[in-house]
């Protein structure tokens, strides 16, 4: 079905994963953004309901600029830009800059198609389950998979969607949280997700569950 996204988009630049901490720390707890460093995750699938908060855009170049980018390949994102000079500075910006509101959904999906994959590439997404509220969950594991640059979110369609050839989902404590199945929800409504479970009560320790679900 239709539903409205949020992607935080980080920049090349941000190799340390402080940076995914400092989103989590700022919006975990209201609102649960989808958090990563895949410009193509921000705009893929057919949603009328995609916006994109982009960490300082200049750090991607102007060849074209990340704007006139996502409205060649990705038409229909609601494109926001944010300039932050360090993790905690856009900490700062995130709590004290009011992002609008996320485009309502509407029910039927967009015609012609939107957001398909401007080529094919494999996707990772760690899927947080709705009782990990805590952002100590988002830090821990992005402490252990930066490297890889996955994609981190509490958004089963977010891990799901899109026309892509590979797309892997590393579901945290999949047992917890859910109304129904999870796993047989991804098997009914996005067949062909590579699906991994990482289980443990801590942080600590479902963040080495995670990375061994990635093979790092």
């Amino acid at each position: 079905e239709q539903y409205s996204r949020v992607y935080v988009l980080l920049p090349p630049s941000a190799t340390d994963p402080a940076g995914v901490a400092a989103v989590a720390g700022a919006t975990w707890s209201t609102r649960r953004f989808t958090i990563g460093a895949s410009a193509d995750d921000a705009g893929i699938g057919n949603l009328h309901a995609r916006m994109v908060v982009v960490v300082n855009p200049q750090d991607w170049g102007t060849t074209p600029p990340l704007d006139q980018w996502f409205a060649q390949y990705y038409a229909g994102v609601v494109y926001v830009p944010l300039y932050a000079d360090s993790p905690d500075d856009l900490a700062i910006q995130l709590n004290q800059t009011p992002l609008p509101a996320p485009v309502v959904a509407r029910a039927s999906p967009p015609q012609p198609p939107l957001g398909v994959p401007r080529e094919q590439y494999a996707r990772s997404y760690v899927l947080f389950n709705p009782t990990q509220t805590d952002p100590a969950w988002v830090t821990a594991v992005a402490n252990a998979t930066w490297a890889r640059r996955v994609t981190l979110g509490g958004s089963a369609d977010d891990a799901g969607i899109g026309d892509l050839d590979t797309r892997q989902a590393v579901i945290i404590n999949p047992r917890q949280g859910y109304t129904s199945d999870i796993l047989a929800w991804f098997a009914q409504y996005y067949p062909g997700v590579d699906l991994r479970v990482a289980e443990g009560t801590t942080p600590e320790e479902v963040a080495l569950k995670v990375k061994q679900a990635l093979g790092m």
